[in-house]
């Protein structure tokens, strides 16, 4: 009976800790590549500067804890295939960063930063809060919501564009 009682109690701590978690299980590899491929495709050469801007390198920021497990190393995996990608702000190197007098960041050289935010709306639906900074004067943000279509995401609404 004692073992009994100890394997319930453990099915139901493992049941409960399922219930608290946020949807992310169930994800087919599809949607995680096809949705990593959709936002690699929200870099700042892409969104906000003239066609044939390429850039050398960026710092990745990463949402923490992951909502859809596998997305960031495919994001990372794909951008690391264009640019030399910084995790943390430590690890870009002096030459690439414009400081003002006072040691304030104002800008990148030839380099930027880029954050993307999933929220989970509902199964097969997502929205993607992305933003970029290049420099006190080069930045954009923009929220899109997908829909899983069976073999891709579709862009079913889309934010304005914030660019300065």
């Amino acid at each position: 009976m004692a073992g009994f009682r100890s394997v319930g109690l453990a099915g139901i701590a493992l049941l409960l800790g399922a219930c608290l978690q946020e949807p992310t299980e169930g994800w087919a590899r599809a949607q995680v590549e096809a949705l990593a491929d959709e936002i690699v495709r929200h870099t700042p050469e892409h969104v906000h500067f003239e066609e044939g801007t390429r850039f050398s390198w960026m710092l990745l920021e990463t949402q923490e804890p992951e909502r859809i497990p596998g997305l960031n190393q495919a994001v990372l995996g794909r951008l690391r295939e264009r640019y030399t990608v910084y995790l943390s702000q430590e690890d870009i190197p002096p030459d690439r960063q414009i400081l003002a007098p006072d040691g304030t960041l104002q800008a990148y050289r030839d380099g930027f930063r880029f954050k993307f935010e999933v929220e989970i709306l509902a199964p097969g639906r997502v929205k993607v809060r992305y933003e970029d900074w290049e420099g006190n004067l080069a930045a954009s943000g923009q929220a899109i919501t997908y829909a899983w279509r069976g073999s891709s995401w579709e862009v079913v609404e889309e934010g304005p564009l914030y660019v300065s």
